[in-house]
């Protein structure tokens, strides 16, 4: 009989055990899963944040890679033909990443009367004087306005991009070989300058660059097939327009959002080719700016281009910082496939849990077996 007792002491002591043990794992549980759902939680918005930035990095770099390519030396450009540019985009449609990202290329040069305005023919590579079409109509009141007010001094500074429509805009000093003769003195007149229009193929920058780069930073293959880390939306930052959509329909806020559509580089807003008269002596080697990426300084140099002046002064002047820049004029959204990242972490959670309560309910009914045992030995 005291056998028996002790018996049933113990299997009750070990379904007391059992249940015990189960809370307790249970407490540790629901406690880590909260922890483990921060952390999840962080780290995927960290993820989605740098993938972001890095899409948005690679579009402002294609971007500026049209800037700096086509700084042109001016000494070549007459009204019908421009033979350094020609040059330049040559290497530009056999060398460039995206060749077709430029649609069109137009040459602004203001005058006393207005602006002239031509279109570069890259079939004939001729330019081709047109009038200004709607898309760009704010652009040329704007330049007529900006050689107004500048007075004798006037700098241009229209550039380096512009929204609407989207463009590349380039600001050349034109030579002057009146102005450049004179000694000493104020010029009579503002110093000659023009504006290089590229604006952008859209249909291509959907088609082909932004799923090009969402597949570099966002693409993961599963089964033999492509599928999307993140959905991806690039849109305007005023109007709020859609440009594009990759990846599925997307529904609720953002899980990361970061400014695109900008030159990275600062100081652009004054030209940064100056054409020297060639008596001037030899030109200083160009400096380029610290945050000037060496894939993007593939313009030609003199020496390696049909240009026909002798010389020529290239260099990058800040006259602000990146704090006093524009906003970019697009934002790239990253939103995860299951709605957000708070979803995808509820989900997970959901599952933990469910794996939980299978476990429990396991030391739950091992606890009951246990007891029950206990109480039909103590029965006997």
């Amino acid at each position: 009989m005291a056998r028996a007792r002790l018996s049933t002491a113990v299997v009750l002591a070990c379904a007391v055990t059992t249940g015990c043990a189960g809370a307790a794992a249970l407490w540790l549980a629901l406690a880590q899963g909260h922890a483990w759902a921060d952390a999840e939680r962080a780290a995927l918005r960290a993820d989605a944040g740098a993938r972001a930035r890095a899409m948005a990095a690679d579009l402002d770099r294609e971007l500026a890679r049209a800037h700096l390519w086509f700084q042109v030396d001016t000494h070549s450009l007459t009204e019908t033909d421009w033979e350094d540019f020609a040059f330049v985009q040559e290497r530009w449609v056999n060398r460039a990443p995206f060749p077709a990202l430029i649609r069109d290329w137009y040459v602004a040069v203001p005058r006393a009367t207005g602006v002239d305005l031509s279109r570069y023919d890259q079939a004939d590579e001729v330019l081709t004087p047109v009038p200004w079409p709607d898309e760009l109509a704010r652009l040329g009141t704007a330049i007529v306005d900006e050689r107004r007010s500048g007075g004798l001094d006037v700098v241009p500074s229209l550039g380096p991009l512009l929204a609407e429509p989207p463009a590349v805009v380039l600001e050349l000093w034109l030579p002057d070989p009146e102005t450049e003769s004179q000694d000493d003195g104020a010029p009579a007149a503002p110093r000659p300058y023009c504006y290089v229009i590229g604006t952008l193929d859209m249909d291509y920058v959907r088609e082909e660059l932004l799923p090009a780069l969402a597949r570099r930073h966002l693409a993961l293959t599963a089964g033999g097939e492509a599928a999307w880390q993140y959905r991806v939306v690039a849109a305007e930052e005023r109007g709020h327009e859609i440009v594009s959509t990759l990846g599925g329909a997307t529904r609720g806020a953002p899980d990361a959002e970061v400014g695109a559509f900008a030159v990275p580089l600062a100081g652009l807003d004054e030209p940064m080719l100056d054409p020297v008269p060639a008596d001037a002596g030899p030109s200083p080697s160009p400096s380029p700016s610290p945050s000037l990426s060496p894939s993007l300084s593939m313009s030609p140099s003199p020496s390696s281009g049909p240009s026909t002046s002798t010389s020529r002064r290239i260099w990058l002047a800040p006259r602000r910082g990146e704090a006093e820049r524009e906003r970019p004029a697009w934002r790239i959204e990253l939103y995860h496939p299951a709605g957000s990242i708070g979803a995808r972490v509820a989900a997970a959670r959901r599952t933990q849990a469910l794996r939980i309560g299978v476990a429990l309910g396991v030391l739950v009914l091992s606890g009951l077996a246990l007891a029950g045992l206990a109480l039909r030995r103590r029965s006997t």
